[in-house]
C-alpha cells in the first residue's frame, strides 16, 4: 500500500498527470451522465426501478463533473481533450460492451436484450470503478485537495455496482438467467481487454510526461499484461458473478445467482 500511495501522490502532485487524469474522469462522468439520462427515458415500462436508479446516477455523474472541474480550477487548469487511445467509453463501445451511442438517442424503449446489455455494461465497469476508487480512497482519501472528490467517486461506484447487480438479479429470477450469465461473461472479457489497452496507453503517456525511467514503464506495463492474463484465466468471473446483498430477499431483490 505504501508504494501505491506514493505512486498516486506523485500523479496528483504533477500538473500534467493531474490534468490528464481529471480530464479522463470528466470524460467518463459526462458519458455516464448522458447514457444514464437516456436509460431513464428508454427503460421498459415494467422496469421503473431501473429508470429511477438511472436518473439518480445521471445526477451523481453531473455532480462529479462539477467536483472535477473545481479541482482543475483550483490549480488554474482546464480539461484537455482525451486522446483516442485513452477513451475508455469509446473503446468499450467498439468492443461491443453496452449499446451503440446512437441507439440511446432514439425514442423506442429498450427491449429485454438491450436492457440486459446496458446493465451488464454498468455491472462490469462499476466493478472495476469500485475497486479502483477504493484504492484511491486508501491512498488519497485524506488528501487536502483531492480527498473529497475521490470519496464521492468511490461512493457512487459502489452504488452503481449495487444497483446494476440487483437489476440483473431480478432479470435472472424472471427467467433470463442464461442470458444474464452469457452477457456478463462477454462484457467482462471485453472490459478486461479495454482495461489492458487503455492501461498500457496511459502508462506510456505518463511515462513520457513525467520522464519515468524506461525500466519503470516496462515494469508497470508487464503488470498490466499479467493482470489481463489473470482475467482470461478466471478473473473475469468476479464482475460476472452476482450475489444478492444482505436483506435483499426482504426488500424484494431476487435471490443469489452465482454461476457465471
Amino acid at each position: 500500500m505504501g508504494a501505491a500511495r506514493s505512486r498516486y501522490q506523485e500523479l496528483v502532485a504533477h500538473d500534467v498527470s493531474f490534468r490528464l487524469l481529471c480530464s479522463l474522469a470528466l470524460h467518463g462522468a459526462a458519458r455516464r451522465r448522458r447514457e444514464d439520462a437516456r436509460l431513464a427515458v428508454l427503460a421498459p415500462a415494467d422496469q421503473p426501478a431501473v429508470a429511477a436508479a438511472a436518473r439518480r446516477h445521471a445526477a451523481a455523474a453531473e455532480r462529479h463533473g462539477r467536483l472535477l472541474h473545481a479541482l482543475l480550477r483550483g490549480r488554474g487548469l482546464t480539461a484537455v481533450p482525451v486522446p483516442e487511445e485513452l477513451d475508455r467509453p469509446a473503446r468499450l463501445e467498439w468492443y461491443g460492451v453496452g449499446l451503440p451511442g446512437d441507439r440511446l438517442l432514439g425514442d423506442r424503449p429498450l427491449d429485454r436484450s438491450e436492457l440486459l446489455a446496458c446493465l451488464a455494461h454498468r455491472r462490469v465497469t462499476g466493478e472495476r470503478a469500485a475497486r479502483r476508487t477504493a484504492a484511491l480512497v486508501a491512498a488519497l482519501g485524506d488528501h487536502p485537495e483531492a480527498g473529497r472528490t475521490v470519496r464521492a467517486l468511490a461512493e457512487d461506484a459502489d452504488a452503481r455496482r449495487a444497483w446494476s447487480r440487483d437489476a440483473l438479479l431480478r432479470l435472472a429470477a424472471a427467467g433470463h438467467a442464461a442470458a444474464v450469465r452469457r452477457t456478463l461473461r462477454e462484457a467482462a472479457l471485453a472490459e478486461a481487454a479495454v482495461e489492458r489497452d487503455v492501461g498500457l496507453a496511459l502508462t506510456a503517456h505518463l511515462g513520457r510526461a513525467l520522464l519515468w525511467p524506461a525500466p519503470r514503464t516496462v515494469r508497470l506495463a508487464a503488470g498490466i499484461r499479467l493482470a489481463y492474463g489473470g482475467a482470461l484465466l478466471g478473473g473475469w468471473r468476479r464482475p460476472a458473478r452476482l450475489r444478492a446483498s444482505r436483506g435483499a430477499g426482504r426488500s424484494g431483490t431476487a435471490p443469489d445467482t452465482r454461476r457465471p
